[in-house]
């Protein structure tokens, strides 16, 4: 119960974080995988050529394939997000840096257009 629980709350936390695909197939594999397990499958169950703890264990691999392919998914939202931030910084710094050099021009310029010494353009 407590797995499941975890696992709800980080479906949830998922979908928020806009990894629909994944966290559905994490908690879809877990609940095939609880359900073989609790459930055992009236052809399965009684069948002695046919291993239904076998296929809940095969549930549940897919169950971690899942769960791997969401924290991927969610690495690469983090890293598109960071290069997102890292454009725009960029992007800020670049702007500053005009505007700083703009500024200095305009200085530059002024001082040129009157001389100090004489009060008049030279």
């Amino acid at each position: 119960v407590p797995h499941g629980i975890a696992l709800l709350t980080a479906c949830i936390a998922c979908c928020l974080g806009g990894v629909y695909a994944s966290s559905l197939a994490m908690l879809f594999s877990f609940a095939l995988g609880a359900g073989i397990q609790a459930l055992s499958p009236e052809p399965f169950s009684w069948s002695p050529k046919f291993n239904d703890t076998g296929l809940g264990h095969a549930a549940y691999m897919l169950y971690l394939v899942a769960a791997r392919s969401v924290f991927a998914d969610l690495c690469d939202k983090f890293d598109d997000h960071k290069d997102q931030l890292f454009a725009e910084d960029f992007e800020r710094r670049r702007q500053e840096d005009i505007a700083a050099s703009a500024a200095r021009l305009e200085e530059e310029m002024a001082f040129h257009a009157t001389h100090p010494l004489c009060g008049s353009t030279c």
